[in-house]
């Protein structure tokens, strides 16, 4: 995501640093709305583990993860620390079914939250006063961007990403179980499909696995705002 901007560094250093600032207070508050939605709806549903970790909290320092802001800095989609859930503590919903709804309320909510800024601007909640500073206009759709970027690529049905984790609450115990043998592998598989994209130019994996369902949405986005 930056990579490509650092080109205009030497044409333009402080306007260039300036909009790298924006992409990444951008990560930082997509990722922690992510992380922190996960930690709240796994504490109602009877699961306290995040409480006792300290993730009930908007502080970002509590739900950044080093490599996953990288990885989104340099190819523009990424993650944050994980939320530990402990599926057997879920007391309020099967367990199974807790599972997939802690999961997906993480992605849920950055695509609430674009929702809403489209529709504060839509209904001219922000003003257009505002709308009108360069700098703030700019801000307010990376971060509509960033958080449907987030949104779009935690859905991908792999480990250790919440679109898996979805599809092993769905599914009927006997192949969830089954599947959920995947996790020993970590993010192995994810690495391995990133570094295959970075290495050879023509496979572009993530580009065909979120590019359209990102670019759809953002278009939806703007047609909200009727700022097209």
């Amino acid at each position: 995501m930056i990579l490509q901007y650092l080109s205009e560094f030497q044409q333009d250093p402080i306007a260039t640093t300036l909009f790298i600032g924006i992409i990444i207070i951008a990560i930082v508050v997509a990722v922690t709305i992510h992380e922190f939605s996960h930690a709240i709806v796994a504490d109602q549903l009877g699961d306290f583990t995040a409480r006792k970790l300290g993730r009930l909290t908007l502080k970002p320092s509590a739900h950044l993860d080093p490599m996953g802001s990288i990885i989104f800095l340099v190819a523009g989609f990424g993650w944050g620390k994980p939320v530990p859930v402990v599926q057997n503590n879920i007391k309020k919903l099967n367990p199974q079914i807790g599972l997939a709804l802690i999961s997906l309320v993480g992605p849920g909510s950055n695509f609430i939250f674009s929702l809403l800024l489209a529709i504060l601007i839509r209904f001219e909640l922000i003003p257009n006063s505002v709308l009108n500073i360069d700098l703030v206009a700019s801000f307010i759709f990376i971060l509509i961007n960033v958080n449907i970027l987030l949104c779009v690529f935690n859905l991908l049905p792999l480990p250790p990403l919440d679109g898996f984790k979805v599809i092993l609450g769905i599914l009927p115990s006997r192949f969830s179980n089954s599947l959920s043998q995947m996790e020993r592998y970590g993010a192995i598989p994810l690495f391995g499909m990133l570094i295959l994209d970075m290495t050879f130019n023509s496979i572009n994996i993530f580009g065909t696995l979120i590019g359209t369902p990102v670019g759809f949405t953002l278009e939806l986005m703007l047609d909200i705002t009727g700022r097209v």
